[in-house]
């Protein structure tokens, strides 16, 4: 297993540029006007208190205003860690949660025509309790003080999301697939995001997210611009998307996007560059395991066979030399690997104005 990777020594204040307030505001809605007059400037996100709020936690606002997956509808903004999830101490008490199939069937969707948005079938998975399958879970920071917790799988990645909000913040959970790949495309079109110009060498440990560059967000400021770390450079990050065993891509190693069978995968989840369409089978892989995949935890999986009833996907990590959007399609929700970690996530916000409501 590869040493887990910590950025070590970045300056909070270097870690974002907040553009400042202003007057225009894409015609602000009535409730708006009441909160703040006709002649009150209305605060970006970034500034009002949630805002505030998320970004003494070391949140950053990604910007939208882009159609990320082609439905002719334009995505918002979302609320992302600066850093991979770290762990805070103390035990997290998990004997009330509820069952294991509520778990997953609340928290992840399946891969269904062309996004994730399949209920997950958890006939194969367990009613008990996440303490009585033995799950655990942490309080999660998100800093770079010490290493990015690892070994943790995807149903303890969302319980620990879960134990720890941010009071007077927005709800997190796991990124989801679209989200992803809206910071994949927001990351590689940005020639200052590669080592030597767009499409060019590989990506950098420290990623700017730029308004403006795909589409404008009118949450923030036009010249807005974000930065975030360990997204090629550190552990893979588990999302919320899942695959049907009946829709696993075979192959047990790195493979370019090119490889792939694509009618098993959404066209957006394939990272291309905006100048010339061009899909980067450097940026990314795939990693299909094996039927000698490590086994699911067989207190979750009522089958008890190798490899569960779905693969969960995990992001990122280091693999072909920038890594941001490779992916590990690894079987069951229980699965546990030292290389794959997690990070904090909102729901998407419309890229409208306030009172920046959940799309």
């Amino acid at each position: 297993m590869r040493k887990n990777i910590v950025i070590i020594g970045l300056a909070a204040a270097a870690a974002l540029t907040l553009g400042g307030c202003g007057d225009d505001r894409s015609h602000p809605s009535d409730e708006a006007k009441n909160v703040y007059g006709s002649k009150e400037v209305i605060p970006f996100i970034t500034e009002t208190d949630m805002g505030k709020t998320m970004r003494a936690h070391n949140f950053v606002y990604i910007p939208g205003g882009f159609d990320v997956d082609g439905d002719g509808q334009n995505e918002g903004g979302f609320w992302l860690a600066q850093y991979e999830a770290r762990d805070w101490g103390g035990d997290v008490n998990l004997s009330s949660e509820s069952n294991i199939s509520a778990i997953i069937k609340a928290n992840f969707k399946a891969f269904a025509g062309n996004g994730f948005t399949k209920d997950i079938n958890t006939s194969t998975y367990t009613d008990a309790s996440a303490s009585d399958a033995g799950l655990s879970a942490i309080h999660a920071v998100y800093n770079n003080n010490i290493a990015a917790r690892n070994n943790i799988s995807a149903i303890e990645a969302i319980l620990s999301l879960k134990h720890s909000q941010i009071d007077g913040g927005y709800s997190v959970s796991l990124p989801l697939e679209k989200e992803w790949m809206q910071l994949v495309k927001l990351a590689i079109n940005n020639p200052a995001n590669w080592t030597g110009g767009m499409g060019t060498g590989i990506l950098k440990e420290d990623l700017v997210f730029a308004n403006g560059l795909l589409g404008n967000d009118t949450n923030v400021d036009a010249n807005y611009t974000a930065i975030v770390h360990e997204l090629p450079g550190g552990l893979s990050e588990w999302t919320r998307g899942a695959f049907t065993a009946a829709d696993r891509m075979s192959g047990s190693s790195m493979q370019a996007y090119s490889d792939i069978n694509v009618s098993k995968v959404p066209s957006w989840w394939l990272p291309r560059l905006k100048d010339t369409n061009t899909t980067l089978t450097s940026v990314g892989g795939y990693n299909g395991g094996s039927n000698s995949s490590p086994v699911e935890s067989q207190n979750i999986n009522l089958a008890r066979n190798q490899n569960g009833a779905y693969a969960v996907t995990a992001r990122g990590g280091y693999q072909l030399g920038s890594g941001l959007s490779t992916a590990w399609v690894q079987y069951g929700f229980g699965l546990i690997l030292q290389d794959i970690g997690f990070r904090g996530a909102s729901a998407y916000i419309k890229s409208s104005h306030y009172p920046y409501e959940l799309q």
